[in-house]
């Protein structure tokens, strides 16, 4: 699920509707995401992040957030686990620009997380916490991609 962001005067504002963020969905909208496929689906196998620079990304995810290396090949890409889930982030060819995504990771202590994180210097972005008693926040990869840590 996307998460609805406008921009103003440089600032990504996000809904604040409960139902609009996945941490929050209502039992109606979680029902209809657990039934939402027949097919067999178990997971999340696999992801993959474009970066301009792979060693720039190597220290956001493998320094800074701790994710371990699962596999590499030099100059090309690395595969990092997050929650379990192999996450390749791949040199993008030709330069061409990396596009922005969103990264929904499930947490257990936000607080923590957010504290931890500006520590390091990173920009960290708070959810409304008027939404839920337990909060989001996100922050920003060095390409754009968006990592939204809800809280469980």
């Amino acid at each position: 699920m996307i998460i609805p962001t406008t921009r103003t005067a440089g600032r990504v504002q996000r809904s604040t509707r409960k139902s609009a963020l996945p941490g929050w969905l209502s039992d109606n909208e979680r029902s209809k995401i657990n039934g939402m496929s027949s097919l067999p689906i178990r997971r999340l196998q696999f992801f993959t992040i474009h970066t301009k620079n792979l060693e720039t990304a190597r220290q956001f995810y493998v320094d800074r957030l701790g994710f371990p290396i699962m596999s590499e090949q030099a100059g090309e890409y690395f595969q990092v686990a997050i929650a379990g889930v192999p996450g390749c982030v791949d040199l993008s060819k030709n330069n061409e620009p990396a596009q922005p995504n969103q990264i929904g990771i499930e947490v257990t202590d936000v607080d923590t997380i957010t504290a931890t994180l500006r520590n390091q210097g990173l920009v960290v972005s708070e959810g409304s916490r008027a939404a839920s008693t337990d909060g989001w926040f996100a922050i920003h990869d060095p390409d754009g991609h968006e990592l939204i840590f809800i809280a469980s």
